[in-house]
């Protein structure tokens, strides 16, 4: 009997695991980059399948390693029993890791693309204007000039909080700003607001 039930949560811990590694993961929002689609403290259901078996696209919103200088890690505050079992939590999957220094932005640019704001103001993408309903109130979509190419195996990201967003427009000096596609965690396919 005792060995019927270790037999069931090892495979209940096995199947949690292949879920967290293959399938989906849960991230919550730190900041208020990505406002008002995001909010702060809501909790990413991230789908890992579509990285594996799909290219993002234009206007997806992502979830991808940081890939070079883009934040300071967090550490978490948890210590002893607590912290033992909250690691295990994140590690099968059932709690979102909040330490971790993944980010979240929306896919704008894609392999090739020229993304461009002139001294205007005007926001392109291949030389056709984007449309961004999804902008922060008040936001332009662009606030100083630039063009960039972006680099193959990569992608131009940005937060729908533009006025406070340090996105690929800030990390100029790795990639020319990009992320590389291998960086690519998984689309958010969910936001479960915060209580």
């Amino acid at each position: 009997m005792l060995v019927d039930a270790g037999l069931i949560v090892a495979c209940v811990l096995s199947a949690m695991l292949f879920v967290r590694t293959f399938v989906g993961q849960l991230y919550v929002v730190p900041s208020g980059s990505m406002q008002n689609t995001l909010k702060i403290g809501d909790t990413l259901v991230v789908s890992r399948l579509a990285a594996e078996f799909s290219t993002p696209h234009r206007g997806e919103i992502i979830v991808f390693r940081d890939p070079g200088g883009w934040t300071v890690p967090q550490e978490r505050r948890e210590s002893g029993i607590g912290h033992a079992m909250v690691s295990a939590l994140i590690f099968l999957g059932l709690l979102p890791d909040q330490s971790s220094s993944d980010l979240v932005k929306r896919v704008i640019g894609l392999p090739g693309d020229i993304v461009e704001c002139d001294a205007r103001g005007r926001f392109t993408v291949n030389g056709v204007a984007v449309a961004e309903p999804y902008l922060y109130p008040g936001n332009r979509s662009c606030y100083f000039p630039f063009e960039v190419k972006v680099p193959p195996g990569s992608l131009w990201v940005e937060g729908d909080h533009r006025a406070i967003s340090a996105d690929s427009r800030y990390h100029r000096n790795v990639n020319d700003g990009a992320v590389p596609i291998g960086d690519v965690i998984g689309e958010v396919v969910a936001a479960l607001p915060s209580t």
